[in-house]
């Protein structure tokens, strides 16, 4: 699992081995790479359990809204790809979501109820928000759901 070395993707990871994946944990911060394993397993089998791929954190709004563009049509794609081979690929969207690496991002407290108020659900995003969703696409009871992106942001992008 890439990006999930600490905050957002570091719950995702601690939830999925909790439920008994094997996780392998790789994040580049500071342009320091980290590897850590929550449950070893060889590289080599990663395609037999769960891939997941989190984009970057943005160095400004253009890369960051990019990035989330991308991911969208990788997954489509890896999704069409690698659907025949049994592989479903889905990709989770989530808006604002308060972790300590936001305290980084947003160190005027003005500035998250700023997020908080753009949502229809009037509340800052914790993670335990995304979690489940995550746990849920990695489950067995998701096994023909392939190919979607689910935005989990309290009503902050509608259309």
């Amino acid at each position: 699992m890439t990006g999930s070395g600490q905050s957002l993707g570091r719950q995702y990871a601690e939830a999925l081995a909790a439920e008994g994946a094997k996780v392998v944990i790789a994040e580049i911060n500071n342009n320091a790479a980290i590897y850590d394993t929550l449950v070893m397993t060889p590289l080599e089998h990663l395609a037999d359990d769960l891939l997941v791929d989190r984009a970057g954190r943005p160095a400004a709004l253009v890369h960051y809204v990019a990035s989330k563009g991308a991911v969208t049509a990788m997954t489509r794609s890896l999704a069409k790809e690698l659907g025949a081979a049994g592989i479903r690929v889905t990709g989770v969207s989530p808006g604002m979501t308060f972790t300590e690496a936001t305290k980084n991002l947003l160190p005027d407290p003005a500035m998250g109820e700023m997020f908080a108020e753009m949502q229809a659900i009037k509340e800052k995003m914790q993670p335990e928000r995304v979690v489940p969703l995550v746990l849920f696409l990695c489950s067995p009871e998701s096994d023909f759901i392939v190919g979607q992106n689910y935005v989990v942001d309290g009503g902050a992008v509608m259309p």
